[in-house]
């Protein structure tokens, strides 16, 4: 079995428009965000592309995924 993946948290700072991301040891800070939502889907787009995060949808577990192609 495969142990879950740390939460994907995000820090937002609406004067600043910055957001701190954070999961497991990682962390990185993204500029230019006007809004809340932008940072969230921001945030959640880099974690995927970078750390290869994987949003867990509520009730699912790593192992209730399939791959592509093979479902």
């Amino acid at each position: 079995m495969i142990p879950s993946q740390p939460p994907l948290n995000v820090h937002y700072d609406p004067a600043s428009k910055t957001a701190l991301l954070q999961c497991g040891k990682r962390s990185k800070v993204l500029h230019d965000l006007p809004t809340l939502q932008t940072a969230e889907d921001a945030a959640r787009e880099f974690a995927s592309s970078n750390w290869g995060y994987v949003e867990e949808k509520a009730g699912e577990t790593r192992d209730d995924r399939h791959p592509a192609g093979n479902a």
